[in-house]
């Protein structure tokens, strides 16, 4: 290969070069713009991030600040418990009174009084009329209070 033909070799290469360099130019320009535009969004993330600083901060301290509340709620539940659990029984037990006093003593009370009602008829076999007045009225006072019973049930449902 002759001189001439090594620097027209040459020549063609830097021309190549010069075309590649010519198409990299915009392209950096269109990248440092690209930049530029792109400082004034990251200063403006900058200052947001932090303007959030202190509403992080303020966000921290208000947790904190719950931490004993709910420390203090947990154990007043806590304490709570027990108590829900006597009134439980104190409500078995009034149940259980109920049942005893509608179940027995009415029962016993109303043989008592048919017992009086016997030795009154024996006694007085001639106020046969009165003696039903006194039963119909132990038994309407007996329906009275049933049905004072069954009202306030159907209160306690409704």
């Amino acid at each position: 290969m002759t001189d001439s033909q090594k620097l027209d070799l040459i020549l063609v290469n830097v021309n190549n070069l010069a075309n590649i360099v010519a198409g990299i130019v915009p392209r950096l320009d269109n990248l440092e713009r690209t930049v530029a535009d792109m400082i004034p969004r990251l200063d403006n993330l900058e200052r947001t991030v932090a303007d959030m600083v202190p509403r992080l901060d303020n966000l921290e301290r208000t947790v904190a600040d719950m931490v004993p509340r709910l420390d203090n709620l947990e154990r007043t539940v806590a304490d709570m418990i027990p108590k829900v659990n006597k009134i439980d029984a104190i409500e078995s037990g009034i149940t259980e009174i109920k049942l005893t006093l509608e179940n027995e003593i009415r029962t016993n009370i109303v043989r008592v009084a048919e017992g009086h009602l016997d030795l009154y008829r024996k006694f007085d076999d001639a106020a046969k009329i009165e003696n039903e007045k006194e039963i119909i009225a132990i038994r309407v006072n007996i329906l009275e209070t049933e049905l004072r019973r069954i009202k306030n049930r159907l209160d306690q449902i409704a």
